[in-house]
């Protein structure tokens, strides 16, 4: 729909950066606490395991009455767990976009975390207000009037 606008190679290479870290957090993660877990879990099931499947073929698994039904049990908890690790992607991003915003906070400041972490903003902002906004306000005749 519209035009593709043009980044430079820094905003570029910093935005795959974010994506690889997150995802590789996420992935890391996603192994030793869902695919870990789904192991377990199915081995505790005493589900049939396929590595003998080969001889009997895919036809033969699905006419199996307990094979047939494993594998439908099986591809169902992998099928779940697969859409949640997919589903928690905006978490992941979401969580990585805090930590960054409080990198660049950081950097921005210049490395004054204590006037960050002590100073009450919202006491601030009538100050702040005053000094942003209003010097842009018209004033005189142009003035719209404050009901």
């Amino acid at each position: 729909i519209w035009p593709l606008t043009q980044d430079n190679f820094c905003v570029s290479l910093s935005r795959f950066v974010f994506w690889v870290m997150v995802l590789s957090v996420k992935c890391v993660l996603a192994y030793y606490g869902l695919i870990s877990k789904m192991l377990s879990a199915i081995e505790k099931l005493h589900m049939s395991s396929y590595h003998h499947a080969r001889e009997i073929g895919v036809v033969g698994t699905l006419l199996n009455p307990v094979l047939g039904r494993d594998l439908i049990e099986v591809a169902a908890l992998w099928g779940a767990s697969f859409f949640l690790f997919l589903a928690d992607t905006q978490l992941w991003h979401i969580l990585g976009c805090t930590l960054l915003g409080v990198c660049y906070v950081f950097v921005q400041r210049r490395g004054h975390v204590r006037s960050f972490v002590t100073e009450d903003s919202g006491a601030k902002i009538p100050e702040r207000f005053a000094a942003k906004v209003l010097p842009f306000a018209p004033s005189g005749a142009t003035r719209v009037p404050v009901v």
